[in-house]
């Protein structure tokens, strides 16, 4: 099957709905980025981009020695910051980030930040 690229991260992402991705070349930079934020995996010296956040595998591949980024984490330093971060970024990284984290994980509590940004926005 051969995807235009605007089309082949939609299908990779909500489709097939890959988890990792073995580069950040031009083909990930091209059909990926503008459609999900991205973490990174470190699982016996290769180099992974995570494309979508699934707690209890990022433990289980720690628990296997794979270094990876702390989502919840960075997350948690992001709402710090929502308040003061303009309109644009957060109606930018917010889709991003719902594709990457918040339509699989449940975290209603770290979304809801989110929302009511979002509505203060659209007002």
């Amino acid at each position: 099957m051969q995807l235009e690229p605007a089309r082949a991260g939609e299908y990779l992402l909500d489709q097939r709905r890959i988890h990792f991705f073995l580069s950040a070349g031009r083909v990930y930079r091209d059909s990926l980025s503008r459609y999900a934020t991205i973490g990174k995996v470190t699982f016996d010296g290769n180099p992974l981009v995570v494309t979508h956040w699934d707690a209890k595998l990022m433990r289980e591949l720690r628990r296997r020695g794979a270094k990876c980024d702390d989502f919840e984490r960075v997350l948690d330093d992001y709402i710090v910051k929502l308040p003061f971060m303009s309109d644009s970024t957060v109606l930018t990284d917010y889709p991003r980030i719902r594709r990457f984290y918040f339509n699989d994980a449940g975290d209603s509590a770290r979304e809801a930040p989110f929302l009511r940004r979002i509505a203060e926005i659209r007002r």
